[in-house]
């Protein structure tokens, strides 16, 4: 290589070999590698291929910089486990960047653990995601929290499978298009709005209410609220289901309403029209067991049957030999009363049949034709 040397007071110097220019410094005091100052403007380092620094013979750290072929690279080739990871950016004597061996890259750290790490010491932000005139996505922690969402008046959305999965309006609210599996318990502090709410699992699972009273709230839009109240006690008063307002409730069975409560406190079995009673039958009714009536009892409609035997004016055993029995120390047996002519109209009477004559006051027992009861 042939070396030519400028004088001071000479703005130019060139190193050639082979008649090439190898390094030029140029009357802008440039320096110019493997190329002639007619060639680049404006930088004062200028290396036509590539640069690369050597740390030390023993220890070999090369750093290149490639810029073949249009694209531009920064090499490190450090291997080895010294106080600097391979390649690292200083600001102000403390490290910036560093990539580790692994290709993990930190920003205030030098020991990232993942691709990417960040490392902050006050709370507040580590990196914002930003959208020219658009939502500004932060991550940030705290020495208790960590937290992630928008810096600007722009929803956080979640995308799954290329798809949206959820969204956090600017209001706060949480919105979900599909299932949601919560494996610990959910606890509501406020209201919940849903269209339908399912509830599966094993028998042992339950809603459970605390407090002094565990209360399920179901309203509509109307006002229309059903309630279930477990109170602290016993008492019917304090444990309930209902409605809260004047409505009625019913009972649906393979989606049809079988039985309603009304408003008026009246009951309708097989049927979902209040007819004014306390307890309307529609159908055949059974009692396997004593029906107790405390007050009048009033029978009308069709015929009635009763299959067994009858005591009346007492909840004791009927006697064995009586099918019909009545018990009373202040009134009697009041037999039907009809005049001679309405007992004749009786249709096939049959032997045994009694009435009370009025025409006649007598007492009347069928055997083969009507015959007074008398006292001689």
């Amino acid at each position: 290589m042939t070396d030519f040397f400028v004088p001071a007071n000479v703005v130019s110097s060139r190193w050639m070999t082979s008649g090439s220019d190898m390094i030029e410094i140029d009357t802008s005091q440039r320096v110019l590698v493997q190329l002639l100052s007619s060639d680049t403007t404006g930088i004062n380092l200028v290396v036509k291929d590539q640069m690369g620094v050597i740390n030390s013979i023993t220890n070999p750290s090369v750093l290149t910089l490639n810029i073949s072929g249009g694209v531009s690279s920064l090499i490190s080739t450090k291997t080895g486990t010294g106080t600097y990871l391979p390649f690292a950016i200083s600001v102000g004597g403390s490290n910036a960047l560093q990539i580790d061996t692994s290709q993990n890259i930190g920003m205030g750290t030098t020991a990232p653990s993942v691709k990417l790490h960040t490392k902050i010491g006050a709370d507040g932000y580590a990196f914002y995601v930003e959208r020219s005139s658009g939502a500004i996505v932060g991550v940030g922690v705290s020495t208790t929290t960590g937290k992630i969402g928008t810096q600007t008046n722009h929803p956080l959305q979640v995308v799954t499978n290329n798809t949206l999965a959820s969204t956090w309006d600017i209001s706060g609210n949480f919105i979900h298009a599909h299932s949601v599996t919560i494996s610990g318990t959910l606890t509501v502090n406020s209201s919940v709005t849903t269209g339908s709410l399912m509830a599966s699992g094993s028998s042992a699972n339950s809603f459970t209410g605390t407090g002094s009273h565990a209360i399920t709230t179901f309203q509509n839009a109307a006002g229309n609220t059903f309630k279930i109240h477990l109170g602290t006690t016993s008492a019917a008063s304090d444990n309930y289901i209902g409605m809260t307002t004047a409505n009625n409730i019913g009972i649906l069975i393979n989606n049809t309403v079988t039985h309603a409560l009304f408003a008026t406190g009246n009951i309708t079995i097989g049927g979902t029209t209040d007819a004014g009673y306390k307890l309307d039958v529609i159908g055949t009714a059974r009692f396997n067991n004593d029906v107790i009536f405390d007050a009048a009892v009033s029978l009308h409609g069709l015929p009635m049957t009763i299959f067994s035997t009858l005591k009346v004016g007492s909840i004791t055993a009927i006697t064995s030999c009586a099918v019909l029995e009545c018990v009373s120390t202040t009134t009697g047996l009041l037999l039907p009363r009809m005049t001679t002519a309405q007992r004749d109209a009786i249709s096939s009477p049959v032997a045994g049949l009694t009435v009370y004559n009025t025409t006649t006051n007598k007492l009347n027992v069928y055997t083969s034709a009507w015959e007074a009861v008398t006292s001689a």
